[in-house]
């Protein structure tokens, strides 16, 4: 358990951390567009979830 926890929390470390560098590049255009399809998906996400669990 304790290895699977350290993995996911550098995973997201780092994809945080590609993420706020690639966004310092990224013009307000394209980031109004990206927060919205990043929204959209974590919204998906949590809809999958919660399905997932009611259906068992």
């Amino acid at each position: 358990m304790v290895p699977a926890v350290v993995l996911i929390a550098v995973q997201a470390f780092v994809v945080s951390q590609l993420g706020f560098r690639l966004g310092r590049r990224v013009s307000l255009r394209f980031r109004q567009r990206t927060e919205r399809a990043a929204g959209l998906a974590l919204g998906l996400l949590g809809t999958w979830l919660v399905l997932q669990q009611v259906l068992k």
